[in-house]
């Protein structure tokens, strides 16, 4: 008798197969010049950025180039101090195994605690948009998610414009351009390998991944065994992206948050009077 644990298994891998059988790897010849003018609309993206650069390190001031001194930003920075900090926030990305349902439930357990908050598997971050700790490490093993807080973290009006950007090139468009939009965005996605390894990084680049999540059927974000996003286009004629609202609020609660990119094993190191949800 097999064990119940092989047969799920077997179970994920015949529709995982399936699912990749079902997935159109490009668009309807039909749409081959509408394609090509989405790969040109693209073209002045830089989805993937050099990961020899120390961008990763550091926050990035690439919106405000434009000003040696960066007096816009200092302003900017200056306005968004001023604008009340939120009681809480709902998450900016849905994410499978979010626990925003069950917040509610999970906040009534928690101890009291003097230290930082602590979540290594963060994923859309539910808890935290709750909490709103004062001091707070988040990670996740995922680039893509952790580079969107960064984005957020870092330069909010950057990725407020790109997501706009976004949103409006899409809804204006006719059905058979956003498919060709949607698979454009996608095949650029997957065709930005640099080194030899996947990477995101930048404020186009957490666009891109929001878009392709809001776009994608059923929101879903999943990738094949090389790593390649694979979700067909979900056909929808409006999209939800995050509003300037929305961004900037969390942009107050990550201000001075340490946003971590790797396994639990590396990047969760709490001290006694700290809180640590993992799930």
């Amino acid at each position: 008798m097999r064990k119940m644990t092989e047969v799920r298994v077997e179970i994920a891998k015949r529709l995982d197969a399936k699912r990749e059988a079902e997935s159109p790897p490009q668009p309807a010849p039909i749409y081959d010049d509408v394609f090509a003018a989405g790969m040109a609309a693209l073209d002045g993206f830089d989805l993937i950025a050099d990961p020899s650069s120390s961008r990763a390190d550091k926050p990035r001031t690439s919106f405000y180039e434009d000003d040696p001194t960066q007096a816009d930003w200092r302003v900017r920075e200056a306005e968004i101090a001023a604008l009340p900090r939120p009681a809480s926030l709902k998450p900016l990305v849905k994410w499978i195994g979010g626990k925003r349902k069950l917040v509610p439930q999970i906040l009534p357990h928690l101890p009291a605690f003097t230290g930082t908050y602590w979540e290594p598997m963060c994923g859309g971050a539910s808890l935290f948009g709750a909490l709103l700790p004062r001091k707070a490490v988040l990670a996740d093993i995922n680039p893509h998610i952790i580079n969107l807080y960064r984005q957020v973290q870092w330069q909010p009006d950057a990725l407020t414009y790109w997501m706009k950007q976004y949103r409006e090139d899409y809804e204006q468009s006719t059905p058979e351009q956003r498919s060709s939009w949607y698979y454009a965005a996608r095949h650029r996605w997957n065709n930005s390998d640099r080194a030899g390894k996947w990477n995101s990084e930048g404020e186009e680049a957490a666009t891109c991944f929001m878009f392709l999540k809001a776009t994608a059927f059923n929101g879903l974000w999943r990738e094949n065994k090389k790593g390649e996003m694979n979700a067909p286009w979900g056909k929808y004629t409006r999209i939800s992206l995050p509003s300037a609202k929305q961004i900037i609020e969390w942009h107050k609660a990550l201000k001075d948050v340490d946003i971590r990119l790797g396994d639990v094993t590396k990047t969760c190191e709490p001290k006694p009077g700290d809180l640590v949800y993992l799930d």
